[in-house]
């Protein structure tokens, strides 16, 4: 909120560390009102201010240089915000002063490349976000990173740098840990264990099981999410050392060119800590670039978490390199907790990069998966490894990825980047494998490692823990269309939970729901109903009908007797779940709309035109009635609007086939409209360079072809040819040369039909038009179609007829 002029000033001696002695007739509290309203009254912004007056001199006055400076930045702070009536540029002022309250240039550079690095790449930190934080050991290894990218700057510390974030408020602590223990006893094992490496080749360096005494961060750290936007606008800037630059409402313009000169001495951000992945990630892009553009600060993480110890600089592969800072890792202070971090987010900070293919051979290396579970646990590290195979599997998309299999060994396989290597230390087989491989590869493996953690700690596999990891693996083999792997591994999650808790239990009956889904997929349509009605007595049994998994079983059951021919079956249970539906989310919801919808669909398919049509109308009506929401998300809006899309689509499809072509006409230029709105919402959402890609299929330019042509056929049936030419010169100008084949065949398609319309006028003009179509007609079939189909051999026969017709004389 906006605090009272009050509140502000009182704020802001309060951080700055001082007393308004004087009352509100001080000469510091009058002058504090005007810096209060230079800070647009922005909490932030005061606190911003205070600390900067406390870092610069603990015995500060009005006198001060550092009150001066904020005093005359203030001003102009006032001064632009007249013109541009807002306070938009306040804070990003504030922040940058702050940094120029900082003396020496180089840890000023330091300062703000550690400043924007944190926030760039933790923005989005499930510890950042949950207020866990970074942890202080992982914060220190970043920092000196990017210290050691600038070899003037090799004499600033880490903690320094983090010392002065805090000071200044541009991060603070999120909460204390443990100190360490016994750190010179594993000091001196972690030393000895290199030794030992160094002399000795061989893979099987230590035991795992017997590992160092590992240790705690002492705490963690947070960003507050406006400075974040600070960052996020600093790492923009052109220059090596990310400074702003001068304009009229500065008031540190000398500063700032004093600080150039400096930076222009210095090496990129990107320049000395990536030299490794340089070509391990990104293979032919050049890393020496300008400001922190996209995934730069991801790099710089993932290369901090490998350069521990001498792992880095010792190893062909980043897989190699984890297993060579394993030890070192456990023996540093905050070891425990680096760890922690490295087994749960590398894989992430790695897709973030773009590197899909060292993202899959972590996945899938034992040794990786060993550590995720021994840090975090059985069930927490199913959950990850399962979400980032998930993650691997929608990023990566179908980008082939190649599979080294080291001679000798055939537990071990290796996933590498497509590049060239000069050297092999072993012989190596090989092959191609698609991101489904590695889901299934490092789906087994999690499961191997969590029977042999399971089997050590509780003394049995057929624990409660293990039937939750079995049933998480299930989930995400499902969803990565493997059912039949899904259904084993759900099988045995169903018969460890029934001898644990019994056989009525709501765990009991997701397994079962979850293994019917897979059955479906697999066409064993009989036993999944036979799963999906038992699944159903036991939550009735445990009382949990309007439980969320309940209404999923029962609306999954009733869309299989859809399946099965069993109308009358089908609608009652349909009938109910849309009840329950209600029931828990009241009678206006998304949830609503999308079960009505998902019956509607079926009805559809199964040719009960009528019923469908009926129930496409009620989830409209439901979609449109839906209350606005107290936290608006837009993502969420967008998606809302292009399923009322889809519904006016289909309600055309029926519309047209029961002869209603005005109606079905209008349900598709309807359709034309949302479809164009969603994409351009969508692309405004793209906009943004810290969301992650989408690489899913874009259906919504599949769907915008095909409405097109089918509202250029159906005004075709009615006699409109303009209402006709007009639609299908709309599709010719949506589908682009990287538009999907099925686009193209459109395209093709809508030429032969603009042909025909201009073929149909008797001007020369015309006839010139249909000529033209005609030919773009016959290249695009004989590109898609090859030029002996016989479409293709249509098309270039009547266009030699028609040449024929206009030019008789040749």
């Amino acid at each position: 909120r906006i605090l009272s002029e009050h509140e502000a000033v009182k704020l802001l001696l309060l951080t700055a560390g001082r007393r308004p002695y004087g009352g509100k007739n001080s000469a510091v509290f009058n002058q504090a009102k005007l810096i209060v309203k230079g800070c647009g009254n922005s909490p932030l912004a005061v606190r911003l201010a205070g600390s900067m007056l406390r870092h610069s001199n603990r015995s500060w006055n009005i006198n001060s240089p550092a009150w001066s400076a904020l005093i005359h930045q203030c001003r102009l702070n006032l001064e632009e915000a007249s013109q541009l009536r807002s306070f938009v540029n306040a804070v990003n002022r504030v922040v940058d002063l702050s940094f120029f309250t900082v003396a020496d240039v180089r840890t000023r550079i330091a300062l703000r490349r550690c400043f924007v690095a944190f926030a760039m790449a933790f923005r989005d930190n499930d510890w950042m976000l949950s207020g866990r934080g970074i942890p202080h050991s992982v914060v220190l290894r970043v920092f000196k990173t990017i210290i050691a990218s600038d070899e003037s700057s090799k004499d600033v510390s880490p903690s320094t740098i983090l010392t002065l974030l805090q000071k200044l408020n541009l991060i603070e602590r999120a909460r204390h840990g443990v100190a360490s223990r016994a750190l010179a006893a594993a000091q001196k094992l972690s030393m000895a264990r290199q030794e030992t490496r160094s002399n000795d080749d061989s893979d099987s360096d230590w035991d795992d099981e017997d590992e160092a005494q590992v240790h705690r961060a002492q705490q963690s750290w947070v960003m507050h999410e406006s400075l974040k936007s600070v960052a996020e606008e600093m790492a923009k800037r052109s220059t090596p050392s990310l400074s702003p630059d001068s304009d009229d409402f500065t008031s540190f313009s000398a500063k700032i060119e004093e600080e150039r000169k400096v930076g222009r001495e210095s090496t990129s951000l990107l320049a000395a800590p990536l030299r490794f992945l340089a070509h391990q990630l990104t293979p032919g892009t050049n890393p020496l670039r300008n400001g922190l553009q996209g995934d730069d600060a991801h790099k710089i993480v993932v290369s901090s978490l490998l350069e521990v110890g001498e792992g880095l600089s010792n190893s062909n592969s980043i897989v190699d390199s984890l297993r060579d800072s394993h030890i070192d890792v456990a023996v540093i202070p905050g070891g425990e907790k680096m760890e922690e971090y490295i087994v749960t987010f590398l894989p992430g900070h790695l897709m973030r990069c773009e590197a899909f293919s060292t993202s899959a051979e972590i996945l899938s290396d034992p040794h990786f998966i060993g550590r995720r579970v021994n840090s975090l646990g059985i069930v927490e590290a199913t959950s990850r490894q399962v979400a980032d195979l998930q993650e691997l599997r929608r990023v990566a998309g179908n980008n082939p990825l190649t599979i080294t299999t080291k001679s000798g060994s055939n537990a071990e396989r290796k996933v590498k980047d497509n590049r060239e290597s000069g050297e092999d230390k072993e012989r190596e087989e090989v092959t191609k494998m698609d991101v489904n491989a590695i889901v299934r590869d490092g789906s087994r493996i999690i499961i191997d490692e969590v029977y042999r953690v399971a089997n050590k700690r509780e003394g049995k596999p057929d624990s409660l823990g293990m039937a939750m990891c079995l049933a998480a693996v299930g989930e995400g083999l499902l969803k990565a269309r493997q059912p039949r792997d899904a259904m084993l591994r759900l099988e045995e999650a169903v018969g460890i939970y029934k001898g644990l808790l019994g056989p009525f239990h709501t765990n009991v009956a997701d397994a079962l729901h979850t293994a019917a889904k897979a059955l479906v997929k697999l066409g064993e349509t009989r036993v999944a109903l036979l799963k999906f009605a038992e699944a159903a007595r036991i939550y009735e049994a445990c009382d949990a009908t309007l439980h969320y998994n309940s209404i999923a079983n029962a609306q999954s059951l009733a869309s299989l007797l859809v399946d099965l021919g069993d109308m009358e079956k089908a609608q009652s249970m349909f009938e109910e779940v849309i009840t329950m539906r209600k029931t828990v989310y009241g009678e206006n919801c998304v949830p609503v709309a999308k079960t009505i919808n998902a019956y509607a669909i079926l009805l559809a398919k199964h040719g009960r035109m009528n019923v469908a049509l009926q129930n496409y109308e009620a989830a409209k009506a439901t979609y449109e009635a839906v209350p606005s929401q107290l936290i608006h998300d837009l993502e969420f809006d967008i998606k809302c609007k292009y399923d009322i899309t889809l519904i006016n689509l289909n309600i055309a499809s029926i519309r047209s086939k029961k002869g209603d072509l005005q109606e079905a006409i209008t349900c598709y230029e309807d359709g034309v409209r949302g479809l164009k709105q969603y994409e351009a919402a969508l692309a405004e959402l793209h906009k943004d360079p810290l969301r992650s890609p989408d690489t899913g299929k874009n259906t919504a330019h599949k769907h915008l072809v095909a409405a097109l042509g089918r509202i250029g056929s159906l005004k075709l049936k009615i006699g409109d040819n303009a209402g006709a030419l007009q639609a299908y010169t709309s599709l010719l100008e949506e589908v682009k040369e990287d538009s999907p084949s099925a686009s193209q065949t459109e395209k093709a398609k809508a030429h032969i039909k603009c042909a025909t319309i201009y073929r149909q006028h008797d001007t020369a003009e015309s006839h010139k038009l249909s000529i033209s179509h005609l030919r773009q007609a016959l290249d695009m079939y004989t590109a898609i179609f090859g030029p002996d189909h016989k479409d293709t051999t249509a098309i270039a026969s009547s266009l030699t007829q028609w040449l024929a017709e206009d030019n008789p004389n040749q």
